[in-house]
């Protein structure tokens, strides 16, 4: 399942880790990411490989 990122900036480190990520988030960066790979995954779906704990 691919979701949407987060609505708002993450930009404080000390913050991102309290809520259990690495690195803080650019929302603006993150929404041009996810479409991208969205794109590609629509484009070149073959591509994807699924788990078969998933399937």
């Amino acid at each position: 399942m691919l979701c949407a990122p987060s609505i708002a900036d993450v930009s404080d480190l000390t913050i991102a880790e309290q809520i259990g990520w690495s690195d803080t988030i650019n929302h603006s960066k993150a929404i041009e990411n996810f479409m991208a790979l969205k794109n590609f995954i629509s484009l070149y779906p073959e591509t994807l490989v699924i788990s078969k704990q998933a399937a």
